[in-house]
């Protein structure tokens, strides 16, 4: 459903470490804001229950919008995820989640995904060259049907193949 459940204890399969500084302060300095992309102030019912999501404002405004940030990593297969959601005229509206190899040949991966009125995690995970170490995560407009603002929540980049439970950071 739409309401987040505390489900008890969860064991993972390996130890791991999100590599997003600021996964839910998307104001911060290390997220860049490109052409036009803003971040509402005011806090927004979560995925967690709790006032801790955001609303980024200006995506519908040219092709290139983002908000993105650059993180290093020392292992090949990445995953990224975030929580979104859409709201009113922007559920049925798209978003783009990508994760890219900083600099050199564009090589990574990216998944479109259709907003929904429900808080939704999406994810992407790539294999990237072993001569680099910086990793692009980036939530931008895609180039059809883009939504104006979205909620978003919970940023993470991580070494594995899959995500894992969401881990914050600050």
């Amino acid at each position: 459903g739409s309401t987040w459940v505390n489900e008890g204890l969860l064991i993972e399969s390996e130890a791991r470490t999100n590599l997003i500084t600021y996964s839910e302060d998307f104001s911060n300095a290390f997220w860049t804001k490109e052409a036009g992309v803003s971040i509402d102030s005011t806090l927004v019912a979560g995925p967690d229950g709790a006032l801790s999501g955001r609303r980024v404002l200006g995506f519908g405004s040219a092709s290139g919008v983002r908000l993105s940030s650059t993180v290093n990593v020392t292992n090949s297969t990445i995953s990224s995820s975030i929580w979104v959601k859409g709201e009113g005229s922007d559920v049925g509206k798209d978003i783009k989640l990508a994760t890219r190899r900083e600099g050199g040949t564009y090589v990574g991966a990216d998944i479109d995904h259709t907003l929904t009125a429900d808080w939704v995690r999406i994810d992407v995970s790539f294999t990237q060259f072993a001569d680099n170490t910086g990793v692009f995560f980036s939530l931008r407009r895609p180039d059809t049907n883009p939504a104006s603002e979205v909620l978003i929540y919970g940023a993470q980049l991580e070494a594995g193949s899959t995500p894992s439970s969401y881990i914050p950071t600050n």
